[in-house]
């Protein structure tokens, strides 16, 4: 099992940033994976900082995406490019698909995150305003139905009384 061979530490530092947004992408997907099974996601929870960071991507990735990649066409990183396009694609492509990661890596994070909502003892973490107030714009995923976006993100939160408070304190800013 990948948890018993000590992935989720690794994976921690890429979801730091240690390398790139790209590999940020890799690591929230595969902490969001773990994090589903009831078996490991007590393995991904002992992580403290995994949440935190997941937020902040969340908040940040669209962000992250433009200023370390779309923005400066010629200091793009030909591995990136390689990566988004397979090798066949001009500029153009390359933007596309860049968008598409961003979006992949927002909508990543919300499923993370939404992984530790239906555990009341993370609300408080997650229920921050800085972070409740930003949540319904975040529209990360919707092409993937499966995906929560920011509005199942706040319906999971609303399923606990700390949470609809939480809310309720936020809407009245």
């Amino acid at each position: 099992m990948a948890v018993h061979a000590g992935v989720i530490p690794a994976l921690v530092e890429l979801l730091r940033g240690r390398l790139t947004w790209v590999e940020q992408r890799v690591a929230v997907r595969a902490l969001g994976h773990l994090a589903t099974y009831a078996a490991t996601f007590p393995a991904v929870a002992s992580h403290g900082e995994i949440l935190e960071l997941s937020m902040q991507l969340a908040m940040s990735s669209l962000e992250i995406v433009y200023t370390h990649f779309y923005q400066y066409v010629d200091r793009r990183l030909s591995y990136h490019c390689d990566l988004l396009t397979r090798g066949m694609g001009g500029v153009e492509m390359e933007s596309r698909k860049a968008e598409e990661w961003a979006s992949q890596l927002q909508c990543w994070s919300l499923q993370l995150i939404n992984c530790f909502a239906f555990k009341p003892e993370f609300l408080p973490t997650i229920c921050k305003p800085e972070f409740l107030v930003k949540l319904p714009g975040m529209w990360g995923g919707l092409v993937n139905e499966n995906s929560p976006a920011g509005i199942g993100l706040l319906r999971t939160i609303c399923h606990h009384k700390l949470g609809r408070a939480q809310l309720l304190a936020v809407l009245e800013l």
